[in-house]
C-alpha cells in the first residue's frame, strides 16, 4: 500500500595545504572539542591496511570513506573522506597504522564552527583503541544475493527516472493504473517482491537486478508494537495498529522497501509531491522489529540473511531518505519535521535507549553510529 542507490555528489574537495609531519594537539584551536573519527581495521594486504572510518560525535559531521567505503592507509598516505551532507575533504595520516586493533583518529579542527568554511590542511593522529575493537558491520559480506530476471521492458528514464525504469524492468506485472508515477512505482515494488517470494521466506530488492530472500520471523506486527514508544501518526495507524496479526516480512519490511523506492524516484525526479518521508518512518518500525526480535525471538538473529537485510535497507534509507531527503529539506515541512522528530527519538530519547542498545549489540556501535546516528 502506498500513502535512498548511489549517486555521486559533485562537490569540490577542500584544498590540502602543506601538511606537516608533526602531530598537532587540538587544544591549539578555539574549537577544543575536535571531532573523533572512529576507524576500524578491516585487514591488511601487501603492507597496506584496510580501514573503515565512521562517525564523529555528531550526526551532522559524520565522515566516512568515499568510494566503496573502505580506506587504504599507510604512513604518509591520504584518506579521502566525505561527510553526511556531501562535503568532501582530504586528510593525511601522521602515524604508522597497525592491524592489531582499531584506532581513533583525532581530527584537527579549525577555529570556525564549520569544517567546510575554508580550505584547511589537516593532520590526523592515530590513537590506539582497545584491543577488543570490532570491525564495522558490512551487510555485503553477510548476505546472499539472487538475480531477478529482466523483462527487457522499455521505459523512458528521462520522463520518469532511472530507478523507476529499473523497477519496471525487473517486474513481470507492473502496476500502472493510478495515473501517478510515484504510486505506480511504489505498488510495482510490492509486486516485484511478491513475484520473487518463495515458500518459507520473503524477498527484498536491492538494485541492478539483485535482491535477497530472508526468513519470515515468527513474531507478528502486534509484537513489534510493544517495542514502539512513539505510537502516533498515519503510518502507525495504517500499518501497525490496524494490522496486528500480519507477518513482518509482508508488512513493515515490504512497505519499507516500497517507500524507499518511491522516495528514490521522487529525489531523482526532483519532486516530493504526495510523499511523507515513509522511509524514515519504516526505518523506525524496522529498528523496533530488530529490538523485538532480540527480546522475543533471539534465535532469529543467528540468521545472517535476516540481519543483513535490515542493514542493507537502513543504508539505503540513510543515503536517500535521510541524507538526500530530510537533511536537504526535500519533503514538505510537516513531513520533514516529523521525520526529524523520529530520528531524534531514536538517537536521544530515554524511552528508546533499549532499542539503541539492541541495535548496537546486533550491528556494533560503529555501524549504528555511521548509519543511524546512534552514539
Amino acid at each position: 500500500m502506498r500513502k535512498l542507490l548511489p549517486v555521486h555528489v559533485f562537490i569540490l574537495a577542500l584544498g590540502l595545504g602543506a601538511c606537516g609531519s608533526g602531530l598537532h594537539d587540538s587544544s591549539q584551536f578555539k574549537n577544543s572539542n575536535a571531532d573523533q573519527i572512529f576507524v576500524h581495521v578491516m585487514g591488511s594486504s601487501g603492507g597496506r591496511i584496510l580501514l573503515q572510518a565512521s562517525v564523529p560525535k555528531s550526526h551532522d559531521k559524520m565522515w566516512f570513506c568515499s568510494g566503496d567505503g573502505v580506506c587504504e592507509a599507510a604512513t604518509g598516505t591520504q584518506l579521502n573522506l566525505v561527510s553526511a551532507n556531501g562535503e568532501r575533504s582530504i586528510f593525511q595520516l601522521s602515524e604508522e597504522v597497525s592491524a592489531a586493533a582499531g584506532f581513533t583518529m583525532k581530527l584537527v579542527a579549525s577555529s570556525s564552527s564549520s569544517l567546510s568554511s575554508q580550505p584547511l590542511s589537516r593532520t590526523i593522529r592515530l590513537v590506539a583503541a582497545s584491543s577488543n575493537s570490532t570491525t564495522m558491520f558490512a551487510w555485503q559480506k553477510e548476505i546472499e544475493m539472487v538475480d531477478v530476471p529482466s523483462t527487457g521492458r522499455a521505459c523512458d528514464a528521462r520522463r520518469y527516472s532511472r530507478f523507476y525504469c529499473e523497477v519496471m524492468q525487473y517486474t513481470r506485472s507492473p502496476y500502472l493504473g493510478s495515473g501517478d508515477p510515484a504510486t505506480d512505482v511504489h505498488e510495482t515494488q510490492h509486486f516485484m517482491l511478491h513475484e520473487n517470494t518463495k515458500p518459507g521466506s520473503k524477498f527484498v530488492y536491492f538494485q541492478d537486478g539483485k535482491g535477497a530472500h530472508f526468513p519470515e520471523p515468527r513474531i507478528l506486527t502486534r509484537d513489534v508494537a510493544e517495542f514502539i514508544p512513539f505510537k502516533s501518526g498515519m503510518y502507525y495507524g495504517t500499518y501497525i495498529a490496524s494490522r496486528p496479526t500480519q507477518v513482518l516480512g509482508e508488512n513493515i519490511v515490504d512497505e519499507w522497501r516500497a517507500y524507499l523506492t518511491e522516495e528514490i524516484f521522487g529525489i531523482e525526479r526532483g519532486s516530493s509531491e504526495g510523499m511523507g518521508a515513509g522511509g524514515v518512518e519504516f526505518l523506525y518500525y524496522n529498528a523496533a522489529m530488530m529490538h523485538a526480535l532480540a527480546q522475543q525471538e533471539p534465535a532469529y538473529l543467528s540468521n545472517k540473511q535476516g540481519v543483513a537485510v535490515f542493514a542493507m535497507l537502513a543504508e539505503i534509507a540513510h543515503e536517500w531518505s535521510i541524507t538526500k531527503g530530510v537533511e536537504k529539506g526535500f519533503f514538505n515541512s510537516a513531513a520533514n519535521q516529523r521525520a526529524r522528530k523520529i530520528l531524534d527519538l531514536m538517537r536521544n530519547d530515554q524511552a528508546h535507549a533499549p532499542m539503541r542498545e539492541s541495535l548496537k549489540k546486533i550491528y556494533g556501535a560503529a555501524w549504528t553510529a555511521r548509519v543511524l546516528g546512534i552514539n
